[in-house]
């Protein structure tokens, strides 16, 4: 089971999460996330069969759920950092602070095109982008056991992942 953990020299919090190192690409040879083509990719148009079902997405009318025409979208990750359920519990032990790993972890795809990057992207794509972050945290706000939201920002090009441009949240 995940749990957070509160650094008491920093005063940050920390997920420790061990079911995260079964994700497959982790033991290839090459290292993490090493596809370099849209083929490969689960994050690129026409691959959406290889992640999970899609929560929302900004879509071209007409356009039918976890199938091409999407502009950003927003998945379950497939490899959860948190537990979706489950009972949150706290404890101190001496001056540590610990909290069950539960909350919801989810993947949005800033781009359906692989490589592309937010340099690249027009001021219309950046606010859909934004809104779709700053909505889901909204929608978070009150949930029992949701007192923590924790944003981060992938790149294509960063260390471990060659794909798609996205934000785990």
């Amino acid at each position: 089971m995940p749990e957070l953990r509160k650094d008491p020299i920093s005063d940050r919090w920390v997920i420790i999460s061990t079911e995260r190192g079964k994700r497959p690409h982790d033991f290839k040879e090459g290292g993490a996330g090493t596809i370099t083509s849209a083929k490969g990719c689960p994050f690129c148009s026409g691959n959406e069969d290889k992640t999970p079902p899609e929560i929302s997405a900004v879509r071209e009318k007409g356009t039918e759920p976890n199938k091409p025409g999407w502009s950003v979208r927003i998945v379950e990750n497939k490899f959860p950092a948190l537990q979706s359920e489950g009972e949150v519990h706290r404890c101190g032990t001496g001056i540590f602070d610990e909290i069950t790993g539960i909350g919801r972890h989810e993947v949005i795809i800033e781009t359906p095109k692989h490589g592309e990057n937010l340099a690249e992207m027009d001021v219309a794509h950046i606010e859909k982008i934004l809104w779709h972050t700053s909505t889901g945290l909204r929608s978070w706000s009150g949930t029992t056991g949701c007192d923590i939201f924790w944003s981060s920002r992938i790149t294509g090009n960063s260390p471990g992942h060659r794909w798609n441009t996205h934000i785990h949240r």
